[in-house]
């Protein structure tokens, strides 16, 4: 195209040349042609000899299923070599891992259950990684005039000649960089603060634009990193160099395991002893949760944003879990959604009913949801605080539709007797682990053998880190008999046992520990700063709970309106437990006796109570 471009304009010159008066003109365009003739060859050895563009992008490998879009949505046809262009969008799944080439001195390795996007001018290239992980090894240096960019939305890596990868969390919050070698310069948030990252460190970026620097070990490069190290011995010498490893270390690195690839999550892919049906269905459930906008699940509402999901066995017997999904709306209620993956067909069951739980700031609706202890369904408790009526339903799965049959039917305080009659362990229930939809530990670590209908280990629920429980459980107190709950200790005339059992849907049973809190520390706890200034000498009186809890209390203005929210810790307005600080107990917190702050008061967002009692 250059010699087509020289030439056209050498022939534009000869024309006008050809045109001249006389013979000086002509002497004068004699020396143009030989001019413009020297131009054209000098252009097409130019052009000849650097033939590479930061932009020219092949897929050379792939392994597994991986998938490939062009800008318009189509589909493109794999092949060796392909090239990639401007707005293709390629995807990987489970156990898939994708090579590609820029100017065969520059690697990117896409790791399983990942998606990109590639946006590309001239010689700027950008990466958008919307999920998952990648490794890049860029081992010639870019040029001044070319640019490689790895970037979310709100954050970018740029590359310039080094080796790492990138990790990107579930939900495009976080976005990690790891350096083998060399350096780069990452940037978070609206700011233009650049933060630098050297070899042997990993900068967290959030998308607030928050950027922590700090080191990591060896143990820390994930599996379909190492493969790339132990294959290519000048790359392994070169991460020696960097990272300053004796012979002996490099040796232990070279040497280990490389099946412990990442997935979308930055977690241990799924254990490869799972029987395949699982492995697809949870492949479906992480296309439910992470691919697309969630909220088209729950047409009829409106969204706060805050997603959670469980995996559980609907029925004792079922060969894979059933996944629910839960949707906050702008009024703290719930609904929660139903997926089912069968084997045998391959057809993912979505009924479109929703199940309706937490509570209703008008009509004194309450609905909690919980797993049938029989193992025959879940469990749907629906109340009426204005009446005090209550219904309890097995809820059972056939096909893509939802049944509901009605197990007891009563007065709210006649609950407390079924713990004595003879069908009482037909509905009685047990707790659903939920996780928030950014924590993927569930799907990672559900197992065929995990000893329960949560399909893993029995010590290993949902833990109270990083955890949260949805308002399907606020309230639901009768899971147990009211006999396996002990009695009071030393605390006020009403005992915990008492209050959970009667009146459950005024109590909550927590497990937490009671102590004194400064200024200071109730800012470092809660993780954001003081808006009322620096502090004085008060002494806060705190409960943190083991694992934050969903719960429905009055505010405290006014209005007076029930709410429900999650709440990680309370706030004690009273001496009582103060002869128990620093302990780990159980407490009984009272919905009567509680309340949303409605002020900035510390701490910021959490609820008060005046009438606590203790569990023994």
């Amino acid at each position: 195209m250059l010699r087509g471009q020289v030439y056209i304009f050498y022939v534009i010159i000869v024309i006008i040349l050809k045109k001249g008066r006389d013979e000086s003109m002509k002497l004068v365009g004699l020396h143009f042609h030989c001019f413009f003739l020297f131009l054209a060859v000098m252009l097409v050895c130019s052009s000849c000899a650097n033939p590479r563009l930061a932009t020219t992008i092949a897929l050379t490998r792939t392994q597994g299923e991986v998938e490939i879009i062009d800008r318009r949505g189509k589909d493109v046809s794999l092949k060796e070599n392909l090239r990639i262009f401007d707005g293709y969008i390629m995807g990987t799944h489970t156990s898939s891992y994708a090579w590609m080439d820029l100017d065969q001195a520059r690697l990117v390795k896409l790791n399983q259950d990942s998606q990109i996007g590639i946006q590309k001018e001239k010689k700027k290239l950008e990466i958008v990684v919307q999920s998952g992980s990648l490794f890049f090894h860029v081992a010639r240096p870019l040029e001044e005039d070319e640019s490689l960019d790895i970037r979310t939305s709100s954050m970018m890596v740029g590359i310039r000649g080094t080796c790492g990868w990138v990790e990107v969390s579930t939900d495009g919050e976080i976005m990690r960089v790891y350096l083998l070698e060399g350096r780069v310069e990452c940037r978070a948030g609206e700011g233009e603060e650049m933060a630098a990252v050297e070899a042997g460190e990993m900068a967290s970026m959030s998308r607030d634009g928050e950027i922590t620097v700090s080191t990591f070990t060896l143990q820390d490069i994930p599996g379909f990193v190492l493969e790339e190290i132990q294959e290519n011995e000048e790359l392994g010498s070169d991460v020696q160099d960097a990272l300053h490893l004796s012979d002996e270390e490099l040796q232990d690195l070279l040497n280990r395991d490389s099946s412990d690839n990442l997935n979308a999550a930055g977690n241990l892919q799924q254990d490869a002893s799972n029987p395949p049906e699982i492995l697809e269905a949870l492949e479906q459930y992480r296309a439910v949760l992470y691919e697309g906008d969630i909220s088209r699940y729950f047409p009829d509402s409106e969204p706060s944003g805050v997603y959670w999901y469980a995996l559980v066995k609907l029925q004792t017997d079922d060969k894979v879990p059933t996944l629910l999904l839960s949707q906050e709306d702008i009024n703290y209620m719930e609904d929660i959604r139903v997926f089912q993956y069968d084997p045998v067909s391959r057809i993912l069951h979505q009924p479109e009913e929703t199940l309706r739980v937490g509570a209703a700031p008008v009509g004194g609706y309450r609905g909690f949801l919980s797993l049938q202890r029989d193992g025959n369904g879940l469990e749907l408790e629906t109340r009426s605080s204005g009446t005090g009526d209550v219904w309890v339903y097995r809820v059972t799965l056939e096909g893509d539709a939802l049944n509901h049959e009605l197990l007891w039917e009563g007065y709210v305080l006649e609950r407390e007797s079924l713990v004595n009659d003879e069908v009482s362990d037909s509905f009685l229930a047990e707790e659903i682990p939920w996780y928030d939809i950014a924590d993927s530990r569930a799907l990672d670590n559900w197992r065929a053998d995990g000893g329960n209908r949560q399909g893993v280990p029995d010590s290993g629920g949902a833990s109270a880190e990083g955890t949260t429980l949805p308002a399907s459980q606020a309230g639901n107190a009768e899971t147990e008999d009211s006999e396996t709950m002990p009695s009071e200790t030393t605390l006020p005339e009403t005992s915990a046992a008492e209050t959970i059992s009667a009146m459950p849907w005024v109590g909550y049973g927590v497990t937490g520990t009671f102590n004194f809190y400064t200024h200071d520390q109730v800012v470092a706890l809660q993780g954001m700063p003081d808006p009322n200034g620096s502090g004085g000498s008060e002494i806060y009186r705190l409960i943190v709970l083991d694992t934050p809890q969903m719960m429905t209390f009055p505010s405290a203005d006014a209005t007076s309106e029930l709410r429900a929210g999650l709440v990680k810790f309370i706030s004690v307005e009273s001496d009582a437990l103060d002869a128990y600080a620093g302990q780990h107990l159980s407490f009984c917190i009272y919905s009567d006796a509680s309340y949303w702050r409605s002020d900035t008061s510390l701490p910021i967002g959490a609820p008060y109570t005046t009438h606590v009692s203790l569990v023994d």
